[in-house]
């Protein structure tokens, strides 16, 4: 990892849930069901991740990667990656949202960039490929997620009220 992109991540977090480990926010569900698959598929993962830039106390939170991926192949080489998951069913942001991610991609140095979200439209996967963007729909994870003989109930987060109320905190850092 380059320094440039090193100094620009921050400590992450896990996204909120209540009482009993079930999500509240089906974005942050999204973001978990992402990680774990990721994190089966022998990725190193992690979630909410702050992007942080030289900045006044307070507006040094850029933006955070929803689920940040660094996998080690058979020649030790590492790729990074940034999983964007939208759990939203309309399909009006999804240009804005994937220029957005390549330029977030390039921004970091980055390897891979993937824009998750309920479908994929046609007119998104076209304009994914000349961006050097992927797309998966959750049709796709879910098929990704039954490939694996077995995917643990919960990731990323610890059970407990003291650690609910850590996410709360950290949402509302990261998003106001």
């Amino acid at each position: 990892m380059s320094s440039r992109s090193a100094k620009r991540l921050a400590a992450p977090t896990s996204g909120p849930v209540q009482k009993g480990g079930r999500g509240t926010d089906p974005g942050a569900d999204l973001e978990r069901r992402v990680g774990r698959t990721e994190f089966n598929d022998g990725a190193l993962v992690r979630l909410r991740v702050p992007i942080r830039v030289d900045a006044d106390s307070g507006r040094d939170v850029l933006t955070d990667i929803d689920v940040l991926a660094v996998d080690v192949d058979g020649r030790l080489r590492i790729s990074r990656s940034i999983l964007e998951c939208k759990s939203g069913k309309g399909q009006s942001g999804e240009p804005d949202r994937l220029l957005w991610l390549a330029g977030l991609q390039q921004f970091l140095g980055f390897e891979r960039a993937v824009l998750v979200r309920q479908t994929a439209s046609r007119r998104g996967r076209g304009l994914a490929r000349p961006l050097g963007l992927r797309t998966l729909d959750v049709a796709t994870l879910a098929g990704r997620e039954a490939a694996h003989a077995w995917l643990p109930a919960r990731f990323g987060h610890l059970e407990g009220d003291e650690c609910a109320a850590a996410e709360l905190r950290t949402d509302t850092q990261l998003k106001g």
